[in-house]
């Protein structure tokens, strides 16, 4: 499977959740999805909590909300 689509796949499983009222308190999911932004903002907007491995060399910022 293409590696865009397993993002856009876990996306969309995410949004169709929301859509269902069930918002999870948080995400956990390994690197390959913590080292993509999309993933990471599209968690953010909605407010939902993570929980995100990241290869070592992947510069972070904290933020407080």
């Amino acid at each position: 499977m293409p590696l865009q689509v397993r993002i856009d796949l876990a996306l969309y499983q995410i949004e169709q959740l929301v859509k269902k009222g069930c918002i999870p308190d948080y995400i956990v999911a390994d690197a390959f999805y913590g080292n993509n932004i999309d993933f990471r903002e599209y968690c953010r907007d909605l407010k939902i909590k993570y929980v995100l491995d990241i290869k070592e060399n992947l510069d972070v910022f904290f933020r407080v909300y």
